[in-house]
């Protein structure tokens, strides 16, 4: 350590003019989030090559970039471990142990051979069980940091063994040529719902407290113990503040507190700094008024970063410093997002026997199907796959209810499409051609590691949740043309179908939603007003009372309280969950074929007529081949820039 350097508790960086002559320095932090165990760029649930993404092609950009500066960290964010087919333990086991040159875990493999500075976990990081996650911690050679976890027993007790914080020395060769020596204090956030959603049945075992709180407190002690700069990893994504929106998008409120210097973020898969962010759509707050920096790349001043999913995009932040004083001070900042590029061809034979597996295991024959299934229009019309979904479900859900109590209540079923497009990139849709179904199609349909759950939920909490639902459209003005039809401000999985109800959305009023969260990380449970959007709920045609009690079909990390819908939490889940999802889904694929599947979507809800109006949403040249399961809306193609891609203008 530079005998110049101060060991006593320092301040936050003074964020100030540069003295002339004092000695400046540069530091460079890199960023990835959410990979979601994506290699390459292969997709295997189209069993073709896909646009550039994948950690395989991030490789040379963070090479290139770290060599362009004398001192760099490169960090992730969280979601890293789980969600594609060549990362499946299904897949994995397919390799043979001398041919496993990336481990076990080839994800893991590869940020250790990349050399990562550290990294956090985040809330799917658990979803593949507690047993896995050891193999994979121990796999890593960076350090894991998780600074919120509160209570870790049982077979969760090994989270107790990664660090709370990480406080870092780096040499900063300053422009008078003079080494001098950084500390660099580094913070690690899951969302504190985790064990709801990914451990519903282990959730005893494992407790986290509230990311902002856990931030505050531990840059305050990081400062307290010399740290010059205090860089947050929080998996959690950008919202205002007591809006409606959940506390899993609370990198705003984390960038605001005066012991942070930098935050990286994820979570939500959008990208920042991005002009989408100039404006969060429906929340009536302006990016001024929220000290959105979308050029800049900065929250409340603080330099962020959000680089998107799957290894689109590698976050860089450039922190400019002064040191005076015997101190760091933090001048100026610059934040980018830059794209994936083409994999390092001696990366090809490392990934090559997972490729192979990952294929194998994609091409499992399952059952054959009928018609197509697709998600183009899933966010805005009655859908065949996510129906198909819906009833799996409910046919696991009557027997599992065979001979209990609850077999007597209204029974319906939630579903959601997990490729919608939007902020998981204007590709990500699920395309499954007619004939025979296959494994790869599977993860298509539901690509995460969820339990399928039975909950109770009163009529009075099912319409706020359905009126929350509302909120994936935006406000229709009457007589316009071409208005944008949907708000890719929130992601498209929170969209629910539910079977068994029939419901309307009258779009031309904004959502009666509650404007904050009570403590437990939940909507204050407001029902919605008749002013609200939800319109003719129903179920088999009579009206549903406040006070009557229902029993919906879904999934963990839904009915386990994602969203921060009331009455969805896992506290009233009917049994213990134990079936994955996907397990759902074969199981009633093999038991219909055959029957014709999927049947053609039923009418479950619509948005209600708007006269002399249109409206416009982004699609890509796949769903062409489909407009015909959206004619009652007159679909027209618009060519729109950038050249190639599409927008459909759709008569309300």
């Amino acid at each position: 350590m530079s005998d110049s350097f101060v060991t006593a508790p320092i301040p936050k960086p003074e964020k100030k003019p540069t003295v002339a002559e004092a000695p400046t320095g540069e530091l460079r932090i890199l960023h990835t989030t959410d990979l979601h165990g994506q290699l390459h760029s292969y997709d295997y649930s189209q069993d073709k090559t896909g646009v550039n993404c994948g950690l395989a092609h991030l490789t040379d950009l963070i090479r290139r970039q770290r060599s362009e500066v004398e001192q760099s960290l490169l960090f992730d964010t969280g979601d890293f471990l789980q969600g594609n087919l060549i990362s499946a333990p299904e897949a994995l086991n397919r390799v043979p142990a001398n041919k496993r040159l990336l481990g076990d875990t080839p994800i893991v493999g590869l940020m250790n051979r990349i050399g990562y500075d550290g990294a956090t976990l985040g809330n799917h990081e658990f979803g593949i069980g507690l047993s896995l996650l050891k193999g994979v911690l121990q796999e890593a050679e960076f350090p894991l940091v998780l600074s919120n976890l509160l209570r870790a027993e049982e077979e969760a007790a090994l989270l107790t063994e990664l660090p709370q914080d990480l406080l870092l020395e780096r040499p900063i060769i300053c422009s008078d040529g003079i080494p001098r020596t950084i500390r660099i204090g580094v913070i690690g956030l899951v969302p504190a719902q985790t064990p709801l959603w990914e451990l519903p049945n282990h959730q005893h075992m494992l407790e986290f407290s509230p990311i902002i709180a856990a931030a505050h407190a531990r840059s305050e002690a990081l400062r307290q113990r010399g740290a010059a700069i205090v860089i947050v990893l929080a998996h959690t994504g950008i919202a205002a503040p007591g809006t409606g929106t959940p506390p899993d998008h609370s990198a705003l409120e984390i960038a605001a507190l005066e012991a942070v210097d930098v935050v990286l973020c994820g979570h939500q898969h959008r990208l920042f700094p991005a002009e989408d962010f100039d404006d969060l759509s429906g929340l009536n707050h302006s990016a001024t008024q929220l000290k959105i920096d979308s050029r800049r790349g900065r929250l409340a001043g603080c330099p962020t970063t959000m680089a998107g999913s799957f290894g689109s995009h590698l976050g860089q932040i450039d922190l400019k410093l002064s040191y005076e004083q015997n101190r760091w001070h933090l001048t100026d900042s610059t934040s980018q997002l830059l794209p994936a590029e083409e994999p390092p061809v001696e990366l090809k034979p490392l990934l090559a026997p997972y490729h192979k597996a990952a294929r194998q295991h994609a091409c499992t024959p399952l059952a054959r199907i009928d018609k197509p299934l697709h998600s183009h229009f899933a966010r805005f019309t009655n859908d065949r796959s996510v129906q198909l979904l819906a009833r799996a479900q409910l046919a696991t859900a009557t027997e599992l209810l065979q001979g209990r109590p609850e077999a007597a209540l209204p029974l319906i079923s939630a579903a959601t499409s997990f490729r919608t497009g939007g902020a998981t990139g204007l590709e990500q849709y699920l395309n499954v051609p007619a004939g025979q179904l296959e494994q790869r199609h599977l993860e298509g349909l539901y690509p995460h590691n969820d339990l399928f759950c039975l909950s109770r939920i009163t009529g009075r909490d099912l319409k706020v949740w359905l009126e929350a639902n509302g909120r994936n459209f935006m406000q229709i003005q009457p007589g316009r043309p071409d208005q944008p039809l949907l708000d890719y401000s929130l992601p498209g999985y929170l969209f629910d179908h539910l079977i068994g109800l029939s419901y309307a959305y009258d779009l031309t009023v904004p959502p009666a939603l509650p404007t904050a969260y009570a403590a437990d990380h939940q909507m204050t449970p407001n029902a919605p007003s008749d002013r609200g959007r939800l319109q003719q709920l129903r179920w088999h045609g009579q009206e549903i009372l406040d006070d009557q009690e229902l029993i919906v079909a879904g999934n963990s990390f839904r009915l386990g309280g994602a969203g921060g819908i009331p009455g969805l939490s896992t506290s009233r889940f009917v049994l213990p969950p134990t079936l994955p999802m996907r397990e759902v889904l074969k199981r009633y694929l093999t038991a219909q074929n055959r029957n014709k599947v999927p049947p053609e979507p039923e009418d479950i809800w619509r948005i209600l007529p708007i006269t002399g109006t249109t409206v416009r949403v982004p699609t890509v040249v796949g769903a062409l081949p489909h407009l015909e399961d959206i004619s009652h809306l007159r679909p027209e193609v618009v060519p729109v820039v950038p050249q190639g891609q599409f927008a459909l203008r759709l008569h309300l």
